[in-house]
C-alpha cells in the first residue's frame, strides 16, 4: 500500500492552522491596538477624548519592561522625572496576563474615585491608576508586556502628557465629545 503524499502547500497550510490555534490569549491580546482600544473604551464612558499609540512612549515602556523582566517587581521607572510621562504598572504570577487584565484592573479602581471630592476613597493612592487612564489631557500612550524570568508577567503603560496632578480633576463630567 502506498503512503499518501501531502503537497508542500497543504503541509504549510496545516502547520499555519495548528500554530494559529496554539496562539495563547496572552499573545493574541497584547497588541498596541488592544491597549489603545481598552483605554478608549473606558474613556468613552465619561466622555473623555481618545488616546493614540505613540512609538516613542512605547519605546520607553518597552525599555523599562525589559529591565523588569529579571524580577517582575512592580517598581515605578521614574518616568515623570525622566521623560514627563505618567505610568501604570500591572503584574502577576503565571504567563496568561493580558492587556485587558491590566487595563481592566486599573479601570476597576473607578469605584474608589469620588468625583465630587476629587479624591480616592480609602488611601490617597487607591484610585490613581484609574485617574491616569482617564486623564483628559493625556493624548498618547505606549505600553509593553514581558514574560519575566520568574514565570510572571510585567505590564506597563506610559502616558503623554502625564496626569494625576494634585488638585486637578482627571476629566470634567457633562462634556460631550464632538464627532
Amino acid at each position: 500500500m502506498e503512503t499518501p503524499k501531502i503537497s508542500g502547500v497543504a503541509l504549510a497550510a496545516a502547520i499555519a492552522v495548528v500554530l494559529a490555534m496554539a496562539t495563547t490569549p496572552a499573545v493574541a491580546q497584547n497588541s498596541p491596538q488592544d491597549f489603545v482600544d481598552l483605554h478608549n473604551a473606558a474613556r468613552r464612558v465619561e466622555g473623555v477624548g481618545e488616546v493614540v499609540w505613540d512609538d516613542a512612549v512605547a519605546a520607553y515602556a518597552e525599555n523599562y519592561a525589559a529591565e523588569r523582566a529579571g524580577d517582575c517587581a512592580l517598581i515605578h521607572s521614574g518616568s515623570w522625572e525622566k521623560a514627563g510621562y505618567g505610568e501604570n504598572l500591572f503584574g502577576g504570577s503565571g504567563s496568561e496576563w493580558t492587556a485587558a487584565d491590566a487595563v481592566n484592573s486599573w479601570v476597576g479602581e473607578k469605584d474608589l474615585y469620588d468625583y465630587d471630592s476629587n479624591s480616592c476613597l480609602g488611601s490617597w493612592d487607591s484610585c490613581l491608576h484609574y485617574t491616569q487612564v482617564m486623564w483628559s489631557r493625556t493624548t498618547a500612550i505606549g505600553c509593553a508586556r514581558v514574560d519575566c524570568d520568574n514565570g510572571g508577567v510585567f505590564i506597563t503603560c506610559n502616558y503623554n502628557p502625564a496626569g494625576n496632578f494634585q488638585g486637578e480633576r482627571p476629566f470634567e463630567r457633562g462634556l460631550t465629545l464632538s464627532a
